[in-house]
């Protein structure tokens, strides 16, 4: 093959894979102006509402605090149903799951973890892989891009 047929060649790829790309960047796109939107729906709204701000003054994993997410329970089967990066949402779990979704699952569990009582993604990781039945594999790509993106937060200079 003359090395003009193989740039071409080259070339054509390399817009084939950023055209691919910029599908996930798009799907990604819509799933950060979208993201949990559903909290403002009449099935979720009021519920979250009364009970969230409760749940900052309780101890995690206390009687207390297991009720009150009882009492959200309603809105938080409406949410995970309506909102793909939530495994439980998914027949299969993470199986059903996208990589955008998966994406979406990380960057959520990273933001609810720098609100108290959490405030530690790696601690909570563990958990989240065996409530979820993700393997071995999978939990290390997962920490991998925990880590990314805490590399980014750094960089940026924002709290972890």
């Amino acid at each position: 093959m003359p090395a003009d047929q193989h740039t071409l060649g080259v070339l054509a790829h390399k817009r084939t894979v950023a055209r691919f790309i910029q599908y996930g960047i798009e799907d990604l796109y819509v799933e950060a102006i979208t993201h949990d939107d559903s909290k403002f729906s009449d099935e979720e709204y009021d519920l979250y509402a009364q009970v969230t701000p409760k749940l900052k003054h309780l101890t995690f994993g206390s009687e207390e605090y297991k009720e009150a997410v009882r009492e959200m329970a309603p809105a938080v089967k409406h949410h995970v149903e309506h909102n793909r990066h939530h495994p439980d949402g998914h027949e299969h779990g993470v199986e059903d799951m996208t990589l955008i979704d998966l994406f979406a699952m990380v960057c959520d569990w990273y933001a609810a973890s720098l609100r108290p009582p959490m405030n530690d993604i790696k601690a909570s990781l563990p958990g989240s892989f065996r409530h979820f039945k993700i393997d071995l594999q999978l939990a290390r790509i997962i920490e991998n891009t925990v880590g990314r993106l805490g590399a980014h937060e750094c960089a940026e200079g924002s709290q972890l």
